[in-house]
């Protein structure tokens, strides 16, 4: 049986994905587990690429936990030799658990413990547009290795976003589902608080989230090649940040 348009099309967007992915700078950023070996940055851009190929239209993805012994197993594997892994052993919910579980038990979120007052400052303004300048502004502060791998992060969340068709993952289920994560708060902070502020957490990262989205589905607008729009596609936008202002810049590559 002959592969449906739809199937050419995404095989399509896959290879040109992998030579992406090849060619984008990576910078360093601490990507280590409490108590655990560090996971080496280029475990962490194999998972989000293999997700990316192998799992965007799973029902479920990030909501549903993957089991603990095979997620022990991969990430034993990782620390081995992250090339020689097979991903493809393992089923798609224990590589997306072992993402969440790196971001959970990072010493220090992506967005820094130093931010995070100003992200909950972010939300105060009642006009979304005005809360967008003041996370542009926070994010201006964060060291630029942050800064790398939440462009990385994010473009991964909103192209999961964009298969909600198929993963029943909207923005506001992914920020549910990160945002304790992504922007976690200082361990001194009192437990009531963080109960307080969840709900803005959530909404400050699902604004970041449809931004992102918005943008990359701009990027698709008018191109009349597919293939060059699959490539566009497929290339991270940068985070909506004072210094970017309000052009669409794509990372080089």
């Amino acid at each position: 049986m002959g592969l449906s348009a739809s199937s050419c099309r995404f095989a399509t967007k896959c290879r040109f994905f992998r030579k992406l992915l090849k060619k984008r700078p990576r910078k360093d950023v601490q990507l280590s587990d409490q108590g655990k070996k560090p996971m080496e940055k280029e475990s962490i851009h194999r998972l989000l690429e293999h997700i990316e190929l192998h799992g965007l239209q799973t029902e479920g993805i990030y909501r549903k936990p993957g089991s603990v012994k095979g997620m022990r197993e991969l990430r034993q594997q990782l620390e081995k030799d992250p090339m020689a892994v097979c991903l493809e052993d393992y089923p798609i919910h224990c590589v997306t658990g072992l993402v969440s579980e790196w971001l959970r038990n990072l010493p220090e979120p992506l967005t820094t413990f130093s931010q995070y007052s100003g992200f909950l400052h972010a939300m105060e303004p009642p006009e979304k547009s005005e809360q967008l300048g003041r996370i542009s502004q926070v994010l201006d502060m964060l060291p630029p290795a942050s800064i790398d791998m939440l462009e990385r992060l994010f473009f991964h969340l909103v192209r999961v976003a964009s298969e909600e068709g198929h993963n029943r993952m909207s923005t506001h289920s992914l920020a549910i589902v990160f945002a304790p994560s992504i922007l976690r708060p200082p361990n001194t902070t009192n437990p009531l608080d963080i109960m307080k502020d969840m709900s803005k957490i959530t909404m400050c990262l699902e604004l970041i989230l449809n931004e992102q989205k918005r943008r990359y589905e701009e990027l698709n607008e008018g191109e009349e090649n597919e293939i060059m729009a699959n490539c566009i596609s497929l290339t991270p936008c940068r985070l909506y940040r004072a210094q970017g202002q309000n052009d669409l810049d794509t990372i080089p590559h």
